[in-house]
Formats: C-alpha cells, sequence, structure tokens
C-alpha cells in the first residue's frame, strides 16, 4: 500500500487543496490593518475607519479570535491587541 494512488472521484477537481484556509472578510482584513498600525485602537475608532456597528466590529473581534488570529494581552482598559500569525 505504500506508494498507492488512489483516483479522484469523477467530477472533483484535479486540483484539491488538502488544507482549507479560514475565510477572513473584507472588514476583519481592514480590522486587522488597523490593529498592527495600532494595537491599542479602540472599538469605536475600528467602527468609524471600518464603517460598521461597535457590536459588529466586536463580533468580527471574536471571530478573529476564535480564528486564533488576534488576541486581546492585559485588560480591557490598559491592554493591546496582538495579532497571532499562522
Amino acid at each position: 500500500m505504500a506508494g498507492e494512488t488512489k483516483a479522484i472521484p469523477e467530477g472533483v477537481p484535479g486540483r484539491v487543496t488538502i488544507k482549507v484556509t479560514e475565510r477572513v472578510t473584507e472588514n476583519q482584513v481592514m480590522i486587522l490593518e488597523e490593529i498592527r498600525k495600532d494595537r491599542f485602537v479602540t472599538i469605536k475608532h475600528l467602527s468609524d475607519i471600518v464603517g460598521i456597528s461597535e457590536r459588529k466590529i466586536k463580533e468580527n473581534i471574536n471571530k478573529l479570535k476564535n480564528k486564533k488570529m488576534l488576541k486581546r494581552v492585559g485588560p480591557n482598559r490598559d491592554g493591546y491587541w496582538e495579532i497571532i500569525s499562522k
């Protein structure tokens, strides 16, 4: 069985990626870019820059945290954002 190749089922493209990357939305990319510029950026400032509500910013940040792309270091008032490299 070593070196054995399996036939690709009909209808499946020949190029199939093994690892599917996490999808990141345009808003999440903008959030990450702003955090790269200023790791102390506030939710309010992100909301103004990205053009979505503070609630939506928080939702997107939670999604980025769940994807292990972002974490908060320190307390809410005096802490900062850290982008986690993959």
